[in-house]
């Protein structure tokens, strides 16, 4: 068996590094390779610039009119151009990071195969206050909630319930800029977890380093404080290890991987009181914190180095023809 070489792997990342960068630069380093990471507002372009061998793209936006959002633009443009293999290429992060193209792009792709889209809850987007009023009207007024959402947000910032007008007025009216994108969704009822608060599911999903095909990896519920909506366990909510991730749930995880474009996501789905499954969103940059390691372990990453390997490997063998 031939020796893996040394590859110069970059973590494409404009915010704090945190556990699950800590994690994958120690898993490659271990195998050799040297490991940095990249912030692409720090870069100084120029037509002879030394990049790595391999891009792992940590992509993480508030917002598409972010100034950094060029940055990353132009920086995987670089790379493509370059021929660089990247981890999460730029048709996932225009579909990962806007909820909105998320459901969208789910859509699309079911038709697309032929596959009934039972994942998309109903869903909105515009940029118009009064029009975000009207619809969020109608929603509250048929089904007695809607749920408000910034579209780029993360860890459940910008995310609202409201269930009365004086509410919903107040939420678009202060909660977002003029012009600024304003996503409107159905309200999923839920299921409840061990202490009565509702809970959704996180999953992390690879692509297989020898067939490309996506793989679930781990999978973990998210359970919210009693009475509270959000599950993210930066709001309060706590995790716990699902008994088993059942076939249903494995073939929904591929279907959203594969219809995003991604390669490595944490995604969430949620599955209502009737036992129904919801698609939530996915996570280009998904937090990997050490309880959440404790739990379900570090694989996910091993995964990740895999598939770096193998993209550089099949990048060289395109090159000798």
């Amino acid at each position: 068996m031939a020796k893996q070489k040394k590859l110069k792997i970059g973590i494409l990342k404009h915010k704090e590094v945190g556990y699950a960068e800590e994690i994958l630069t120690e898993v490659l380093r271990n195998r050799g390779h040297v490991v940095s990471t990249v912030n692409p507002t720090k870069v100084v372009f120029d037509l002879e610039n030394n990049f790595p061998d391999v891009v792992v793209a940590r992509c993480e936006l508030n917002s598409f009119s972010e100034d950094v959002f060029t940055a990353y633009l132009i920086y995987l443009e670089e790379c493509r151009k370059r021929s660089i293999p990247v981890i999460n290429c730029t048709d996932f992060l225009l579909a990962g990071q806007n909820k909105y193209l998320s459901h969208l792009t789910l859509r699309k792709y079911s038709e697309n195969k032929k596959i009934k889209d039972t994942l998309n809850p109903r869903t909105y987007l515009t940029f118009d206050v009064k029009q975000a009023m009207v619809i969020g009207a109608e929603e509250i007024q048929k089904f007695g909630s809607v749920v408000i959402k910034h579209p780029a947000s993360g860890r459940g910032d910008g995310v609202y319930l409201c269930s009365n007008l004086k509410g919903l007025k107040k939420i678009v009216v202060e909660k977002f800029k003029k012009e600024e994108p304003i996503l409107l969704q159905q309200t999923i009822d839920k299921e409840k977890g061990v202490n009565g608060g509702y809970r959704d599911i996180r999953v992390w999903v690879c692509r297989n380093a020898q067939t490309n095909k996506p793989e679930v990896v781990s999978a973990y519920y998210r359970n919210a404080p009693e009475g509270q909506f959000l599950t993210n366990q930066s709001r309060g909510a706590f995790i716990y290890k699902m008994p088993s991730i059942d076939k249903e749930l494995i073939r929904n995880s591929k279907l959203v991987l594969e219809a995003t474009g991604g390669d490595v996501t944490g995604m969430d789905f949620a599955i209502d009181a009737k036992g129904h499954y919801w698609f939530e969103e996915v996570n280009i940059a998904f937090e990997t914190l050490k309880s959440q390691v404790d739990l379900v372990g570090d694989t996910i990453w091993h995964r990740v180095a895999d598939l770096v390997e193998s993209r550089y490997k099949i990048k060289t063998k395109k090159a000798q023809g």
